[in-house]
């Protein structure tokens, strides 16, 4: 059930976000940017709801982060992740909790932005806001 979700979201961003690598790690070898990295977090059960058929919601968590590099590299890695957060908050209803530039000590070209969102989901598939 969960991994359904992850794969619908990174078909709708590979589908959506044009010119843009969706990778599910960082790439080993060097990476063609911009590259977003989506990792799937919490995935356990919230004990304490039950929807309407008697079964518990998951917490759910998606970080990504963005990777971008070259002249106006910050701006870049900006519009991607309005881009992202117009899907996953505007359309999916997920709830964005950290949102910020993070030091890419591996390659200080390189610029990195995080982003990461919760949800609630019932069996159903049911996106609950976080």
């Amino acid at each position: 059930m969960i991994t359904s979700i992850t794969n619908i979201i990174i078909t709708r961003l590979m589908d959506d976000l044009d010119n843009i690598n969706i990778e599910l790690e960082y790439p080993s070898t060097s990476a063609e940017l911009p590259c977003v990295v989506v990792e799937e977090g919490n995935l356990t059960a919230d004990v304490t709801t039950f929807d309407s058929g008697g079964y518990h919601h998951t917490n759910y968590t998606i970080t990504m982060d963005i990777y971008t590099d070259g002249t106006g590299r910050v701006g870049k890695a900006h519009k991607i992740r309005n881009d992202i957060d117009s899907i996953l908050s505007g359309e999916y209803r997920l709830q964005r909790v950290f949102s910020d530039s993070i030091p890419n000590m591996g390659d200080l070209n390189v610029y990195r932005y995080r982003v990461t969102y919760i949800a609630k989901l019932d069996k159903n598939k049911t996106i609950f806001r976080g």
